[in-house]
């Protein structure tokens, strides 16, 4: 029984839909848990933060890791399991400095194995969009209950329900296919400083780590704010997690599609695609005041432009990067994703302080018009082979 369950369907189904569980539940309405225990917008922005300062330590070091033991899944699961301990003290404390530790330990934790999930997902004899809408599906089922259990039950059993969903997800770890080590991998005989150095003198790679940053530094401050502009406009907290629930269904249909544009479509256009989706959503927060037209642009654009920018990751790091380096520039890049919601965290707190959550808003149309300028400049020659079709055709 145990043979049959490695390399299942099952393992990955288990895998991906409680991780992407437990960073739901987490995550996804935890400016309204620290707004209800008494914080302000600029006490919730500097907790939130955490998340770059740890970020930028753990996750190029869990990648160096990777790379240098070639035991990928034995490291994500170690550092989920640490992920889930802190997690679960994060209820026992309302000091501003110990939940500033605690947000980001875990959440940098968490996202320092997201990378190594989606090569899972690729490696697979699967393919990539039939075990990718897991996740998908996990966190959308995360947001619903969050809410229901924030008003119905109690704020602090969703971070019970987090630990029991990374335990879970380690389980479905155990049966997912090993990722195959490449014997001529040089980075094993670097150490980390020279892993780095050499990935960060790739051009292509660096401009890619700015639009990194940019990108999911103003999403990542979108996950945080926008809950607070639902309520703000008169949503209650079940209808957040009711309209992230939804929100996050429409990655389904992209997820699932992914095999037969993703390997066909230049790296540069998908870059651009995802800013023009961001563009939209932000000025649509901005600019309209309607709770229901809100409500509509988070549906439409919020979990599909993340989405696809996460399988865009994959698919340029693979192009620009040598092989021995992928794990490594995949941890750098969840670093620079870390590093912009550290710095728009905190200037997105600013402003909400001095103006209002739609000067915010305002704020981030300009950057990601920034953005789409700067795709225009990126220059990826060819496409990776078929990332996302899977190794069979199952």
């Amino acid at each position: 029984m145990i043979n049959k369950y490695k390399g299942s369907y099952v393992s990955y189904v288990l895998m991906f839909t409680f991780y992407f569980f437990a960073l739901g539940i987490f995550s996804s309405i935890m400016s309204i848990y620290l707004s209800g225990i008494g914080k302000s917008a600029s006490e919730i922005s500097f907790i939130v933060s955490s998340v770059g300062i740890f970020s930028v330590l753990t996750q190029p070091f869990v990648g160096y890791l990777i790379d240098k033991t070639q035991k990928p899944k034995l490291v994500s699961a170690i550092t989920l399991l640490l992920a889930g301990v802190t997690g679960v003290v994060f209820i026992f404390f309302h000091n501003n400095v110990l939940l500033f530790i605690l947000n980001g330990f875990t959440l940098a934790f968490i996202n320092s194995v997201s990378p190594i999930n989606e090569k899972l997902a690729t490696n697979s004899r699967f393919r990539y969009g039939i075990i990718r809408m897991w996740g998908a599906i996990g966190f959308a089922i995360a947001s619903q209950i969050a809410g229901l259990v924030y008003d119905h039950i109690s704020p602090s059993f969703n971070f019970v329900l987090f630990f029991v969903a990374i335990i879970i997800s380690i389980i479905g770890y155990y049966g997912t296919t090993q990722i195959e080590v490449d014997i001529n991998n040089s980075s094993q005989s670097l150490s980390f400083k020279e892993v780095n150095s050499a990935l960060l003198k790739n051009k292509r790679y660096f401009l890619f780590l700015l639009l990194t940053f940019i990108f999911t530094g103003m999403t990542g401050v979108n996950n945080t704010f926008l809950p607070l502009l639902i309520t703000e406009k008169g949503g209650s907290v079940s209808i957040v997690g009711t309209i992230i629930f939804f929100a996050t269904l429409v990655e389904i249909p992209i997820i699932l599609l992914s095999h037969l544009f993703l390997d066909r479509v230049s790296g540069r256009v998908l870059l651009i695609i995802s800013f023009v989706v961001i563009l939209l959503q932000f000025s649509a927060y901005s600019l309209i005041s309607s709770l229901n037209i809100i409500i509509v642009s988070t549906v439409l654009f919020k979990a599909l432009a993340t989405m696809l920018f996460i399988m865009i990751t994959l698919k340029i790091v693979i192009n620009i990067v040598e092989s021995s380096y992928i794990n490594s520039a995949l941890a750098i890049a969840a670093t620079g994703k870390a590093l912009g919601g550290l710095v728009f965290q905190l200037v997105g707190g600013k402003i909400v302080v001095m103006y209002d959550i739609e000067t915010l808003y305002f704020f981030f149309t300009f950057i990601s018009l920034l953005g789409i300028i700067i795709s225009f400049m990126m220059k990826i020659e060819g496409n990776s082979k078929n990332l996302f079709n899977g190794q069979n055709s199952d």
